[in-house]
Protein backbone atom coordinates (compact mmCIF):
# COMPACT_ATOMS: atom_id res chain seq x y z
CA UNK A 1 0.00 0.00 0.00
CA UNK A 2 1.48 3.52 -1.10
CA UNK A 3 0.56 6.85 0.76
CA UNK A 4 1.71 10.13 1.01
CA UNK A 5 4.30 11.05 3.69
CA UNK A 6 2.04 12.74 5.69
CA UNK A 7 -0.42 10.16 6.18
CA UNK A 8 -0.57 7.06 7.70
CA UNK A 9 -2.65 4.13 7.98
CA UNK A 10 -4.19 2.30 11.58
CA UNK A 11 -5.89 -0.29 12.58
CA UNK A 12 -4.04 -2.89 10.42
CA UNK A 13 -3.80 -5.37 13.28
CA UNK A 14 -7.39 -5.99 13.34
CA UNK A 15 -7.70 -6.53 9.85
CA UNK A 16 -9.09 -10.02 8.99
CA UNK A 17 -9.87 -10.94 12.57
CA UNK A 18 -13.37 -10.97 14.18
CA UNK A 19 -14.82 -8.80 16.80
CA UNK A 20 -16.98 -6.09 16.67
CA UNK A 21 -17.43 -2.44 15.30
CA UNK A 22 -17.99 0.10 17.15
CA UNK A 23 -18.81 4.00 15.90
CA UNK A 24 -16.89 6.02 18.37
CA UNK A 25 -19.72 8.96 18.12
CA UNK A 26 -22.76 7.36 18.86
CA UNK A 27 -21.73 3.80 19.98
CA UNK A 28 -24.13 1.76 17.38
CA UNK A 29 -22.06 -1.38 16.68
CA UNK A 30 -22.41 -4.11 14.26
CA UNK A 31 -20.43 -7.46 13.59
CA UNK A 32 -16.66 -6.94 12.34
CA UNK A 33 -15.46 -9.77 10.13
CA UNK A 34 -11.67 -8.37 9.43
CA UNK A 35 -12.41 -5.36 6.59
CA UNK A 36 -10.71 -1.77 6.59
CA UNK A 37 -12.50 0.86 8.39
CA UNK A 38 -12.28 4.52 9.07
CA UNK A 39 -11.36 6.72 11.72
CA UNK A 40 -14.67 7.44 13.26
CA UNK A 41 -15.24 3.75 13.95
CA UNK A 42 -13.04 0.73 16.03
CA UNK A 43 -12.60 -2.91 16.11
CA UNK A 44 -12.82 -4.33 19.14
CA UNK A 45 -11.74 -8.30 18.18
CA UNK A 46 -11.12 -11.34 19.93
CA UNK A 47 -8.40 -13.66 20.25
CA UNK A 48 -10.23 -16.47 20.66
CA UNK A 49 -13.40 -16.77 18.52
CA UNK A 50 -15.77 -18.82 20.72
CA UNK A 51 -15.73 -15.73 23.29
CA UNK A 52 -17.66 -13.95 20.02
CA UNK A 53 -20.65 -14.44 20.73
CA UNK A 54 -20.72 -13.77 24.16
CA UNK A 55 -18.79 -10.31 23.62
CA UNK A 56 -21.44 -9.23 21.00
CA UNK A 57 -24.58 -9.73 23.17
CA UNK A 58 -23.06 -7.47 25.92
CA UNK A 59 -21.66 -4.51 23.06
CA UNK A 60 -24.93 -4.62 21.13
CA UNK A 61 -27.49 -4.53 24.47
CA UNK A 62 -28.12 -0.70 25.89
CA UNK A 63 -25.48 -1.71 28.91
CA UNK A 64 -22.37 -1.53 26.58
CA UNK A 65 -23.28 2.43 25.75
CA UNK A 66 -24.13 3.19 29.42
CA UNK A 67 -21.16 1.74 30.20
CA UNK A 68 -18.83 3.60 28.11
CA UNK A 69 -20.46 6.60 29.54
CA UNK A 70 -19.75 6.11 32.96
CA UNK A 71 -15.90 5.87 32.03
CA UNK A 72 -16.02 8.79 29.50
CA UNK A 73 -18.56 11.07 28.64
CA UNK A 74 -16.91 12.76 25.34
CA UNK A 75 -18.74 12.82 22.31
CA UNK A 76 -16.06 10.64 20.42
CA UNK A 77 -14.48 8.10 22.83
CA UNK A 78 -10.99 6.82 22.28
CA UNK A 79 -10.41 2.91 21.70
CA UNK A 80 -8.62 2.97 24.89
CA UNK A 81 -11.84 3.67 26.43
CA UNK A 82 -13.52 0.74 24.68
CA UNK A 83 -11.07 -1.74 26.18
CA UNK A 84 -11.35 0.01 29.64
CA UNK A 85 -15.13 -1.10 30.28
CA UNK A 86 -15.92 -4.40 32.57
CA UNK A 87 -16.78 -6.91 30.93
CA UNK A 88 -18.20 -10.00 32.71
CA UNK A 89 -17.36 -13.24 29.85
CA UNK A 90 -19.09 -15.88 32.29
CA UNK A 91 -22.37 -13.78 32.35
CA UNK A 92 -22.42 -12.76 28.66
CA UNK A 93 -21.93 -16.44 27.92
CA UNK A 94 -24.61 -17.31 29.76
CA UNK A 95 -26.93 -14.76 27.88
CA UNK A 96 -25.24 -15.69 24.46
CA UNK A 97 -25.84 -19.29 25.17
CA UNK A 98 -29.78 -18.37 25.61
CA UNK A 99 -30.24 -15.43 22.53
CA UNK A 100 -28.31 -17.18 20.11
CA UNK A 101 -28.59 -21.17 20.60
CA UNK A 102 -27.93 -21.86 17.25
CA UNK A 103 -24.34 -19.48 17.36
CA UNK A 104 -24.58 -16.17 16.31
CA UNK A 105 -26.51 -15.49 12.80
CA UNK A 106 -25.26 -14.80 9.37
CA UNK A 107 -24.17 -10.81 8.24
CA UNK A 108 -27.24 -10.10 6.12
CA UNK A 109 -28.34 -6.79 5.30
CA UNK A 110 -31.82 -5.83 3.76
CA UNK A 111 -30.38 -2.36 1.78
CA UNK A 112 -29.93 -3.15 -1.67
CA UNK A 113 -27.29 -1.40 -1.72
CA UNK A 114 -25.30 -2.76 0.27
CA UNK A 115 -22.79 -6.42 -0.72
CA UNK A 116 -24.85 -8.32 2.04
CA UNK A 117 -28.21 -8.01 0.65
CA UNK A 118 -29.18 -11.17 -0.83
CA UNK A 119 -32.02 -10.26 -3.13
CA UNK A 120 -35.02 -11.21 -1.17
CA UNK A 121 -38.03 -8.62 -2.65
CA UNK A 122 -39.87 -8.50 0.49
CA UNK A 123 -37.95 -7.88 2.71
CA UNK A 124 -35.77 -5.16 1.34
CA UNK A 125 -35.85 -2.03 1.95
CA UNK A 126 -37.21 -1.13 -1.34
CA UNK A 127 -38.90 -3.65 -2.73
CA UNK A 128 -40.13 -1.96 -6.51
CA UNK A 129 -36.12 -1.13 -7.32
CA UNK A 130 -35.47 -4.49 -6.16
CA UNK A 131 -37.94 -6.29 -8.24
CA UNK A 132 -37.48 -4.39 -11.40
CA UNK A 133 -33.51 -5.61 -10.60
CA UNK A 134 -34.50 -9.15 -10.60
CA UNK A 135 -36.51 -8.76 -13.47
CA UNK A 136 -33.87 -7.75 -15.75
CA UNK A 137 -32.03 -10.47 -14.37
CA UNK A 138 -29.61 -8.62 -12.13
CA UNK A 139 -28.06 -10.57 -9.30
CA UNK A 140 -26.15 -9.33 -6.16
CA UNK A 141 -22.99 -11.05 -4.66
CA UNK A 142 -24.42 -12.83 -2.23
CA UNK A 143 -27.74 -13.58 -3.07
CA UNK A 144 -27.33 -17.32 -3.88
CA UNK A 145 -25.80 -17.61 -0.28
CA UNK A 146 -29.21 -17.05 1.52
CA UNK A 147 -30.43 -20.37 2.48
CA UNK A 148 -33.52 -18.68 3.98
CA UNK A 149 -34.81 -17.42 0.70
CA UNK A 150 -33.61 -20.56 -1.61
CA UNK A 151 -31.30 -23.72 -1.52
CA UNK A 152 -27.75 -21.62 -2.23
CA UNK A 153 -27.13 -21.98 -5.93
CA UNK A 154 -30.55 -22.90 -6.76
CA UNK A 155 -32.90 -21.11 -8.77
CA UNK A 156 -36.01 -19.24 -6.94
CA UNK A 157 -39.73 -18.60 -7.92
CA UNK A 158 -38.44 -15.24 -9.13
CA UNK A 159 -35.26 -16.05 -10.84
CA UNK A 160 -37.62 -18.09 -13.04
CA UNK A 161 -39.06 -15.22 -13.91
CA UNK A 162 -36.15 -12.97 -15.08
CA UNK A 163 -35.63 -11.70 -18.42
CA UNK A 164 -32.99 -13.72 -20.62
CA UNK A 165 -31.29 -10.85 -22.43
CA UNK A 166 -31.74 -8.15 -19.30
CA UNK A 167 -34.13 -6.05 -22.15
CA UNK A 168 -37.20 -4.94 -21.02
CA UNK A 169 -39.85 -2.78 -22.77
CA UNK A 170 -42.45 -1.00 -20.91
CA UNK A 171 -44.75 -1.21 -23.58
CA UNK A 172 -45.76 -4.65 -25.43
CA UNK A 173 -43.29 -5.53 -27.74
CA UNK A 174 -41.90 -8.35 -29.77
CA UNK A 175 -44.62 -10.47 -27.95
CA UNK A 176 -43.82 -9.53 -24.37
CA UNK A 177 -45.98 -8.45 -22.43
CA UNK A 178 -45.42 -4.59 -20.86
CA UNK A 179 -43.18 -4.18 -18.84
CA UNK A 180 -45.77 -3.45 -15.37
CA UNK A 181 -47.25 -6.86 -16.19
CA UNK A 182 -44.39 -8.97 -15.63
CA UNK A 183 -43.23 -6.57 -12.83
CA UNK A 184 -46.49 -7.19 -11.34
CA UNK A 185 -46.31 -11.38 -11.92
CA UNK A 186 -42.60 -10.88 -10.37
CA UNK A 187 -44.17 -9.38 -6.95
CA UNK A 188 -46.74 -11.79 -6.73
CA UNK A 189 -44.64 -14.56 -7.06
CA UNK A 190 -42.43 -12.39 -4.20
CA UNK A 191 -44.69 -11.97 -1.72
CA UNK A 192 -46.70 -15.46 -2.36
CA UNK A 193 -49.45 -15.98 -0.56
CA UNK A 194 -49.24 -12.29 1.07
CA UNK A 195 -49.67 -10.25 -2.20
CA UNK A 196 -52.89 -8.54 -2.70
CA UNK A 197 -53.75 -5.35 -5.13
CA UNK A 198 -53.12 -3.26 -1.19
CA UNK A 199 -49.98 -3.98 -0.93
CA UNK A 200 -48.87 -2.90 -4.78
CA UNK A 201 -50.66 0.35 -4.02
CA UNK A 202 -48.71 0.81 -0.23
CA UNK A 203 -45.53 -0.20 -2.59
CA UNK A 204 -46.44 2.41 -4.78
CA UNK A 205 -47.33 5.22 -1.75
CA UNK A 206 -43.86 4.85 -0.32
CA UNK A 207 -42.59 5.36 -3.51
CA UNK A 208 -43.84 9.16 -3.53
CA UNK A 209 -46.85 8.14 -6.28
CA UNK A 210 -50.13 9.61 -5.92
CA UNK A 211 -53.44 7.59 -5.26
CA UNK A 212 -54.13 5.89 -8.54
CA UNK A 213 -50.82 5.47 -9.95
CA UNK A 214 -50.21 2.73 -11.84
CA UNK A 215 -47.19 0.64 -11.80
CA UNK A 216 -46.63 1.63 -15.33
CA UNK A 217 -46.76 4.83 -14.81
CA UNK A 218 -44.15 5.06 -12.37
CA UNK A 219 -41.76 2.69 -14.53
CA UNK A 220 -41.88 5.47 -17.82
CA UNK A 221 -42.14 8.52 -15.09
CA UNK A 222 -40.02 8.21 -11.44
CA UNK A 223 -38.20 4.87 -11.52
CA UNK A 224 -34.79 5.49 -13.32
CA UNK A 225 -34.53 8.86 -10.82
CA UNK A 226 -35.69 6.84 -7.99
CA UNK A 227 -33.16 4.16 -9.11
CA UNK A 228 -30.24 6.66 -9.42
CA UNK A 229 -31.04 8.13 -6.00
CA UNK A 230 -30.98 4.74 -4.62
CA UNK A 231 -27.96 3.86 -5.83
CA UNK A 232 -25.86 6.46 -5.36
CA UNK A 233 -26.28 8.11 -8.66
CA UNK A 234 -24.82 4.32 -10.33
CA UNK A 235 -27.25 3.19 -12.14
CA UNK A 236 -27.02 -0.39 -12.95
CA UNK A 237 -30.47 -0.26 -14.63
CA UNK A 238 -30.21 2.15 -17.74
CA UNK A 239 -33.88 3.71 -18.75
CA UNK A 240 -33.43 4.29 -22.82
CA UNK A 241 -36.34 6.41 -24.09
CA UNK A 242 -37.54 7.47 -26.99
CA UNK A 243 -39.18 11.04 -25.32
CA UNK A 244 -42.86 10.45 -26.13
CA UNK A 245 -45.32 9.98 -23.05
CA UNK A 246 -46.69 7.29 -24.88
CA UNK A 247 -43.54 6.03 -27.38
CA UNK A 248 -40.65 3.26 -27.04
CA UNK A 249 -39.45 2.72 -23.65
CA UNK A 250 -36.73 -0.13 -22.66
CA UNK A 251 -35.29 -0.76 -19.14
CA UNK A 252 -31.89 -2.30 -19.86
CA UNK A 253 -29.29 -4.73 -17.12
CA UNK A 254 -26.72 -2.28 -17.98
CA UNK A 255 -24.41 -5.87 -16.78
CA UNK A 256 -25.68 -7.70 -19.72
CA UNK A 257 -25.79 -4.58 -21.91
CA UNK A 258 -23.27 -5.83 -24.81
CA UNK A 259 -22.97 -5.20 -28.61
CA UNK A 260 -24.91 -7.94 -29.46
CA UNK A 261 -27.31 -7.07 -26.84
CA UNK A 262 -27.51 -3.44 -28.13
CA UNK A 263 -28.30 -5.03 -31.43
CA UNK A 264 -31.25 -6.72 -30.58
CA UNK A 265 -32.46 -3.68 -28.82
CA UNK A 266 -32.27 -1.39 -31.70
CA UNK A 267 -33.30 -3.96 -34.57
CA UNK A 268 -35.27 -6.40 -33.02
CA UNK A 269 -37.04 -4.47 -29.70
CA UNK A 270 -36.97 -0.97 -31.69
CA UNK A 271 -37.45 -2.43 -34.69
CA UNK A 272 -40.38 -4.69 -34.18
CA UNK A 273 -41.95 -1.23 -32.55
CA UNK A 274 -41.40 0.84 -35.50
CA UNK A 275 -43.16 -1.90 -37.49
CA UNK A 276 -46.06 -1.33 -35.25
CA UNK A 277 -46.00 2.23 -35.50
CA UNK A 278 -45.79 2.30 -39.30
CA UNK A 279 -48.68 0.24 -39.35
CA UNK A 280 -50.74 2.22 -37.41
CA UNK A 281 -49.83 5.32 -38.96
CA UNK A 282 -51.38 3.58 -42.54
CA UNK A 283 -54.30 3.21 -40.55
CA UNK A 284 -54.57 6.88 -39.46
CA UNK A 285 -54.18 6.04 -36.00
CA UNK A 286 -54.45 9.34 -34.30
CA UNK A 287 -50.80 9.92 -32.61
CA UNK A 288 -49.01 7.13 -34.58
CA UNK A 289 -46.59 9.42 -36.91
CA UNK A 290 -45.40 11.35 -33.88
CA UNK A 291 -44.48 8.08 -32.76
CA UNK A 292 -42.55 6.82 -36.01
CA UNK A 293 -40.71 9.88 -35.99
CA UNK A 294 -39.76 9.90 -32.72
CA UNK A 295 -38.46 6.21 -32.29
CA UNK A 296 -36.81 6.61 -35.58
CA UNK A 297 -34.57 9.17 -34.49
CA UNK A 298 -33.66 6.87 -31.19
CA UNK A 299 -32.69 4.31 -33.61
CA UNK A 300 -30.88 6.83 -35.58
CA UNK A 301 -28.93 7.65 -32.17
CA UNK A 302 -28.36 3.76 -31.30
CA UNK A 303 -26.90 3.10 -34.71
CA UNK A 304 -24.20 5.81 -33.92
CA UNK A 305 -23.51 3.99 -30.76
CA UNK A 306 -22.90 0.47 -32.74
CA UNK A 307 -21.05 2.70 -35.11
CA UNK A 308 -18.19 3.75 -32.33
CA UNK A 309 -19.60 6.98 -31.19
CA UNK A 310 -19.81 7.72 -27.79
CA UNK A 311 -23.59 7.68 -26.16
Amino acid sequence: MVTAPQCYVKGAKAWGRFGVSVNQMNRQVTLYTGEMFDENAAAVVVYDISTLAAMWAYMSSEMFASDVEDIDTALKVTNKTLVKVPFDLAHWQEVAAKKYPNGLPAPHSDDPTQWLFQGDIATSTDPLQVAVARLLKYRWPDQDKNPGVHTPGSPDAVDALADDDGIVCIPAVRNERPAAERLTEVLRAAYGAAWTDGVLDKLLGDAGCKAGTSLDEWLRTKFFEQHCKRFHQRPFVWHIWDGKKDGFSALVNYHLLTFSTLQTLTYSYLGDWIRAQEAEAKAGKTGADARLLAAQELKAKLELILAGEPP
